[in-house]
């Protein structure tokens, strides 16, 4: 039996070092980071992440699920718009009239609205997902944070 290694765990000693090479902005944004969050220790700041990484790397399934079903979405939009470009190319190859109608119009300005539609609830899930990773950087720091700086 390895007795120091078993009063260090007893007493709560960390025995194991992490080396981690950055460049020069990396350290300035993470130092950033710190800052505005009133955390002097970096140290610390990474043990607590480390600790909380369970939490904050879990997949987000409803996010991957939104994802797919809005890639579903476009798929569709792309095949319905690839149908009126081949038929519009057909016709100008044969030296046929372009059968491009208003209603034709109407069904291109609707595809764009579902394109438009569907980027801003894409935009909207990856917001929320962002503000959800801060929300659990933010509690997994949050022992770190002074007081004065908890209270606003």
């Amino acid at each position: 039996m390895n007795h120091a290694l078993d009063r260090q765990n007893a007493n709560g000693s960390r025995p194991i070092v992490i080396g981690l090479r950055v460049s020069r902005r990396e350290l300035a944004a993470f130092d950033a980071a710190l800052a505005r969050h009133g955390i002097t220790n970096r140290t610390d700041a990474l043990r607590h992440l480390v600790l909380a990484a369970d939490e904050i790397l879990e997949p987000d399934h409803a996010l991957t699920e939104a994802l797919s079903a809005r890639a579903a979405d476009i798929s569709r939009i792309g095949n319905n718009i690839n149908q009126v470009a081949r038929r519009l190319n057909e016709a100008r190859l044969k030296g046929q009239p372009l059968s491009y109608t208003a209603e034709s119009h109407g069904h291109i300005r609707e595809f764009a609205g579902l394109i438009l539609d569907l980027t801003d609830r894409l935009q909207a899930l990856l917001l929320k997902r962002r503000a959800d990773l801060a929300l659990k950087v933010t509690k997994a720091w949050a022992p770190l944070v002074p007081d004065r700086l908890k209270r606003g």
